[in-house]
């Protein structure tokens, strides 16, 4: 995979698929850091000279298959979300030898200037792309109330595409693209939705399909701070899998409902069957399997959450140590039915735990000896960073906390500029915030759209 012209936006797009900071990745190059952030912000405006788009060729010629995946699909998304992506085709250039690259969070990302007109667009056009991606969404999932018998002529279900639309939707989901996931999914719970009529019996196989799309769909939902019509779609989910019989989709779809329950403020109940799910679990399967294990601890972690949320020190710690036990005896990091389950993550909810407890001074130290190498998934790279930032809040260390934030929005973009709760997380800090580093905290915050 070769690129015929590099701007800005395919060198930030290869910096992304290395999984590196805007620091490392110009140490990696032997380049400025403004140059390096001059691409995150010009994006396709920033033209490259000559002797950088050979450097670049180079990086991308010695990228690894994985990086290589990952650059080629940033640029997918960028064609599908913006403009389209440029033609590979193989160029005629000298090659240079960049450095070994260097693993690390990434810096903060340049803010860009309130007076690019061009910067200011873009984001608009990218909130409104994901706007109207979560409101195809809402209008998938309420056009089912009340919706009459589909004709027999559009009950025929092509399981093996819709299974597809779902893995790429989930994919997206944990990659923290939301708007991709959001409107992947509208279009196949419209399909499933056509797929049998409401008073029929629903056949195994589309059960399965139904539990796995609804328990997506409240998970975006829940992103988008609609907890309502997240409940309405895990139950929907929970629903399908006990159609189904299937003991491990059965204790996924309880995940859904046991975090819908916490957005609704009713922690307690919400601990109270992650444990009883898992318990199901364990008895039913014998833990026999890596994804049954995986379930097991996710559900463990959840209603580790719950209980912590509840205040309940002893309980919230109970569950970790017993996750903890179950990620060892699985022995890797995994992501069986898209769990992310394993040691890494363990000690990722145990940060969550700290924060929600109040005790910032341990969140801190525990997030510290997480590896962000072993953390593949950015949703949970960034989600890492935001507990960590909400203890900095704690802690009264507001530098830090910005920081942490921004970092977390160079891992996952719609993270942190989509979600409601982080929004609020931003205005608190601006407000908490002293002179002088209020106004960077501001023009921070007004940059992602959290400020106007």
């Amino acid at each position: 995979m070769t690129v015929p012209c590099w701007t800005g936006r395919e060198a930030a797009a290869l910096r992304q698929a290395r999984r590196m900071s805007i620091r490392a990745y110009a140490q990696h190059l032997g380049v400025s850091l403004d140059t390096v952030a001059n691409w995150q912000r010009r994006g396709e405006q920033a033209r490259l000279r000559t002797e950088t788009q050979q450097m670049l060729d180079t990086d991308l010629a010695r990228a690894g298959d994985d990086v290589r995946q990952r650059f080629a699909q940033i640029l997918t998304e960028h064609a599908t979300a913006d403009t389209p992506a440029p033609r590979l085709a193989a160029p005629d250039r000298s090659t240079a030898t960049p450095a070994e690259p260097s693993l690390s969070y990434p810096d903060p990302p340049a803010v860009a200037s309130g007076s690019d007109g061009g910067d200011l667009n873009r984001r608009a056009a990218l909130k409104g792309a994901t706007v109207s991606a979560f409101a195809a969404l809402i209008g998938a999932v309420t056009g089912a109330f009340g919706q009459s018998p589909p004709d027999s002529r559009h009950r025929q279900l092509h399981e093996e595409a819709v299974q597809a639309s779902l893995h790429r939707s989930r994919e997206a989901y944990q990659h923290a693209r939301y708007s991709t996931a959001a409107h992947s999914l509208a279009a196949t719970l419209r399909i499933l939705s056509r797929a049998a009529a409401p008073d029929e019996p629903v056949p195994t196989r589309s059960a399965v399909l139904c539990a796995q799309a609804y328990q997506i769909a409240s998970g975006l939902l829940l992103k988008a701070d609609q907890p309502v019509l997240a409940a309405i779609c895990a139950e929907r989910s929970i629903t399908s899998a006990t159609a189904t019989s299937d003991e491990l989709l059965h204790a996924s779809s309880t995940r859904a409902v046991v975090h819908t329950l916490l957005a609704a403020g009713q922690p307690e109940h919400a601990a109270a069957l992650a444990t009883d799910a898992a318990d199901r679990l364990a008895s039913r399967t014998g833990m026999r399997t890596a994804a049954a294990q995986s379930l097991y601890g996710a559900l463990l972690l959840r209603g580790a959450l719950a209980a912590s949320r509840h205040g309940d020190h002893q309980h919230a710690a109970t569950l970790l140590d017993a996750a903890a036990d179950t990620a060892g005896r699985l022995g890797h990091d995994d992501n069986q039915y898209w769990t992310a389950f394993g040691p890494t993550n363990v000690a990722v909810h145990r940060v969550a735990v700290a924060v929600d407890l109040g005790d910032a001074g341990t969140a801190v130290r525990t997030a510290a000896t997480v590896n962000p190498n072993r953390l593949d998934l950015p949703e949970r790279r960034a989600n890492l960073l935001l507990d960590t930032a909400r203890a900095y809040t704690q802690w009264g260390k507001w530098d830090q906390a910005l920081h942490c934030i921004q970092n977390a929005e160079d891992q996952a973009p719609e993270e942190v500029r989509r979600r409601p709760a982080v929004h609020q997380m931003l205005r608190d800090l601006v407000h908490r915030t002293p002179e002088p580093a209020r106004r960077h905290a501001h023009d921070y915050a007004r940059h992602i759209g959290a400020l106007p």
